[in-house]
């Protein structure tokens, strides 16, 4: 699945600004909703912002690019809405004080790590089934001269393809040594695992086992 490089900005350039708009209507607009309301608000965020972080900190994400990079983008969102909420204008203690000053600077670097998975994505070439629910994604790109394939493969769930679990993720040739059609793909089922190549060299820059 071939991503455009500019559709990728384009949901990046309404998200960043909008999570401090959705956040600051909360803070102003909070006090007059509905506490069941609330509470919806409220789960929503979490969950939202729960997923994009297990995402994030495990091999786990969403299947395709386009639904996991919507996923960081509402974690990013959820984020800012939660410490919106958490920042309304109100009589507290000190030691309530100092919990919020943490909090903000935890959801400031959550914030930090989606934003930077999110960029450090490779925007996929091609997908190709390797049987077993394992699925390999190329991508290419390059700059000045060097260039480099990134190979890496997912494994599906047979009953919750939603899902993906990433068990191999690599940039072949930052040094020039291969280009886009020179990285090999072996599967070598005698001994179930997958083999990763460059050209016709007998080094073999990874090995993953099927599952």
């Amino acid at each position: 699945m071939y991503v455009s490089g500019s559709k990728i900005w384009i949901l990046w350039v309404i998200a960043l600004p909008l999570g401090p708009l959705l956040g600051w209507l909360l803070q102003r607009r909070w006090g007059r909703l509905h506490a069941d309301r609330r509470r919806a608000l409220l789960m929503f965020f979490t969950i939202s912002l729960s997923l994009g972080l297990f995402t994030l900190f495990t091999c786990w994400s969403l299947s395709g690019f386009w639904p996991q990079a919507l996923n960081l983008a509402l974690a990013y969102t959820s984020s800012i809405c939660l410490l919106g909420v958490a920042l309304i204008k109100q009589k507290i203690s000190p030691v309530i004080a100092a919990l919020r000053s943490l909090g903000l600077l935890v959801v400031l670097l959550l914030c930090y790590g989606l934003v930077k998975a999110y960029l450090v994505t490779d925007l996929p070439d091609s997908e190709t089934r390797l049987g077993d629910h394992l699925i390999l994604f190329r991508a290419s790109g390059g700059w000045a001269g060097i260039d480099w394939e990134g190979v890496t493969i997912v494994q599906r769930p047979r009953y919750f393809p939603l899902v993906e679990k990433r068990l191999f993720s690599m940039h072949i040739g930052d040094e020039g040594d291969c280009d886009e059609t020179s990285v090999h793909v072996i599967p070598n089922t005698s001994a179930h695992e997958i083999l990763i190549r460059c050209g016709s060299g007998d080094f073999i820059y990874g090995r993953v086992k099927m599952p």
